[in-house]
């Protein structure tokens, strides 16, 4: 078993106020805020005796982090690293307690190691591995050695997740936005294709956002699908998309009855002609000769959506605020859209100016359209929208 050791010694505390109890209580913790010394972290493993081996840092006292670990076919340790401003990240492999670089990501503004899924080894002993290096997440395929062999997607599009491999059809399954930036789809592409997308497949059927899990074989899959007024649906199916069995229709009777406003999903142009995706929750009886105040929402940031065709407790929320009178109105700026690294890597160590510029664009184009009040706006946002 692999497991990370920290050592906080150097880190300042920081004291938090426990208020559960009467009197409350004082609780010093070590933090480290900006500019101050993380933990020192190290991986070991531990064998079936208790016997631990510590690997080789191979960055000693520069402050890497450990992002993610597993392990290979073969049973070796494998170990993403990156520093800590995150501007560069390592795929290690360890042979004994020394490692060796399979690949190396940098180049661009930062690297999202979390979301960055680990490698998926084939029999052979290649992998595929998801990168950001177009600016637009996609999968490339590289040798047991770490060379590339070459990409299976390419496009100003995302792979959102690669779920797996089915060898015996010589496919690789992954949810990507290729046709819609506010939704997600299932495809199917070639492990070993001539170009890139060849043979590229959508197995989604209707627009919307299919929530999709995969057996470990990749034979069958659960797609989970809603869209703004559709709550969800749950199918299993088969590889090629044929639906096996229905478990949850998703006709909810208290739904159907209610009075809904009218969703609708635009392209609202910025000041310099960069695309944003908005959304508008209508009141049900919606009068366009009329004026409405607007609840704006918003989180705004990076490759963090709000702008989605998906049923979501919000969902509700902003249909009782129609039923209220009131025009919401989503917009996410273009370093929040689900469009790459590309829009969003302009924010990069000036966090807040280029994305208060669009929300601004945003309202601009609404108050265009004469029937949005602009002396009555609601701003609500929380975490990265709080600070919005």
């Amino acid at each position: 078993m692999a497991y990370l050791d920290l050592d906080e010694t150097k880190v300042p505390t920081f004291t938090l106020v426990d208020d559960r109890t009467q009197p409350q209580k004082l609780l010093p913790t070590r933090y480290p805020k900006a500019g101050e010394p993380n933990p020192v972290a190290r991986i070991g493993v531990v064998d079936l005796q208790g016997r631990t081996t510590w690997m080789d840092d191979p960055y000693p006292g520069q402050e890497s982090l450990a992002v993610k670990v597993d392990w290979d076919p073969k049973g070796r340790l494998l170990a993403c690293l990156t520093n800590r401003a995150q501007t560069w990240l390592e795929l290690r492999r360890f042979q004994g307690t020394a490692s060796t670089v399979l690949l190396k990501e940098d180049g661009v503004a930062w690297q999202d190691a979390e979301k960055r899924g680990l490698p998926v080894f084939l029999k052979d002993a290649s992998f595929l591995w998801e990168s950001e290096r177009t600016g637009h997440r996609h999968i490339y395929r590289y040798d047991t050695s770490g060379k590339l062999v070459g990409p299976l997607t390419a496009g100003s599009w995302e792979v959102r997740k690669l779920h797996g491999v089915n060898e015996k059809m010589g496919v690789a399954y992954f949810d990507g936005t290729e046709r819609s930036p506010v939704g997600s789809d299932l495809y199917r592409v070639k492990l070993a294709p001539k170009f890139p997308n060849e043979d590229l497949t959508r197995l989604s059927g209707t627009l919307g956002t299919h929530q999709i899990s995969f057996n470990p074989a990749c034979t069958a899959y659960l797609d989970t699908f809603s869209d703004a007024v559709t709550p969800p649906r749950t199918a299993v199916l088969g590889a090629d998309g044929k639906v096996l069995r229905v478990l949850e229709p998703g006709e909810a009777p208290r739904f159907k009855g209610l009075h809904l406003g009218q969703v609708r999903f635009q392209q609202v142009r910025t000041r310099d002609g960069f695309p944003m995706e908005t959304m508008l929750v209508l009141p049900p009886d919606f009068d366009p000769k009329k004026t409405y105040p607007v609840y704006h929402h918003l989180y705004g940031g990076p490759q963090t959506p709000e702008v989605k065709n998906l049923f979501s407790p919000a969902s509700l929320w902003f249909q009782f605020l129609a039923q209220e009178g009131w025009v919401v109105w989503v917009c996410d700026n273009r370093s929040a859209s689900n469009k790459g690294l590309a829009s969003a890597q302009g924010i990069h160590r000036k966090l807040g100016f280029q994305e208060l510029e669009d929300q601004l664009d945003g309202l601009a184009w609404l108050k265009k359209q004469g029937w949005a009040d602009l002396s009555r706006v609601v701003l609500e946002g929380w975490s990265y929208g709080g600070f919005m």
